[in-house]
């Protein structure tokens, strides 16, 4: 029942009291750990998630989901390190997942190896046998972390070649619009996708803030945020 208040979108808070009862009655579930983990983790409540994501993991080995779970809510907790070790082991079992190596690239660039980040995008990309729309997105952020904005435009643009509405990969080329100062390339492109697209589009809408926010416009980048946002 607990799942299903999470999966129904209910507030996490009601399902966490029904799964800590479920985990009490049976602690050797792997399932309800998980469940557990994972309402833990919309909380907020990161010991008690790491704690449920760590047993379900005891308990099922080769629960691959818990173990990426596992180490976001490391990462969550400032442990870039220990999230590095657990995303390899994950990304390593499920070499074709794609959510298993964007998480090792993005533990590695918390843990500030962006270096590696990128060996081992390319390293998966070039096998060709994961989905490469989010993986060139992140190995665009992997590039603007090592100061290639060329080479991260470049990842940013290809993601959105094979995702044409990707709001991870036109936030990037925005980044990388803005981190070579160029303003009113940044401008032109956010005017071009709101153009082609949907009318009073919130993503663009906050994407033109930040534009305006950079080139100094307080004022109007401060009302671009609050009507983007939710």
């Amino acid at each position: 029942k607990a799942r299903m208040l999470l999966n129904d979108g209910a507030p996490a808070s009601e399902a966490l009291t029904q799964l800590r009862e479920a985990v009490k009655a049976d602690p050797y579930l792997p399932a309800a750990q998980y469940t557990l983990g994972l309402a833990a983790f919309a909380e907020r409540s990161l010991d008690e998630a790491a704690k449920a994501f760590e047993e379900a993991v005891r308990l099922r080995p080769q629960a691959a989901a818990a173990r990426m779970q596992l180490a976001r809510v490391k990462l969550a907790q400032g442990d870039t390190a220990g999230a590095v070790v657990i995303a390899e082991r994950a990304a390593n079992e499920r070499p074709a997942n794609a959510g298993a190596a964007l998480l090792l690239s993005q533990t590695l660039r918390a843990s500030g190896n962006p270096d590696r980040a990128r060996a081992e995008l390319t390293t998966r990309l070039a096998s060709g046998h994961v989905r490469e729309a989010p993986l060139h997105a992140e190995l665009g952020w992997v590039e603007l972390q090592r100061g290639e904005v060329t080479a991260a435009r470049k990842a940013f643009y290809e993601a959105l070649r094979a995702t044409p509405r990707s709001a991870a990969a036109r936030r990037g080329i925005i980044a990388a619009q803005l981190a070579d100062r160029r303003i009113d390339a940044a401008r032109r492109q956010v005017g071009e996708w709101a153009a082609a697209g949907p009318a009073h589009d919130a993503q663009l809408q906050l994407l033109s803030a930040d534009v305006e926010l950079t080139a100094g416009n307080v004022a109007e980048g401060k009302h671009g945020r609050r009507h983007g946002e939710p």
